[in-house]
């Protein structure tokens, strides 16, 4: 986005699997856990992408339908992606 104070600022990354093609992330926001698979926040596009812990649905009492998971991500890192994140235009 022209303009837009985080180009340059954040890294895209390229996530593929096999037979699925590809799809663009640019990282928002990621907590240093000491490894390179922490939580973090991505925004793919004009949609947000959350890499977290999964949460089993039957422990959060959630019946959720094929193809959803619950993520668990620490409150500190929504905060920092959304001071990142503009609105949408």
């Amino acid at each position: 986005m022209p303009g837009d104070p985080l180009v340059g600022r954040l890294r895209p990354v390229i996530h593929r699997r096999r037979g699925k093609g590809s799809v663009k992330l640019v990282e928002i926001a990621k907590v240093a856990c000491g490894s390179s698979n922490c939580p973090t926040i991505f925004a793919a596009g004009d949609d947000i992408v959350v890499q977290g812990y999964v949460v089993d649905p039957v422990d959060a009492g959630m019946d959720l339908p094929p193809g959803e998971l619950l993520v668990r991500i620490p409150r500190h890192l929504l905060h920092d992606g959304s001071a990142r994140l503009r609105p949408p235009r």
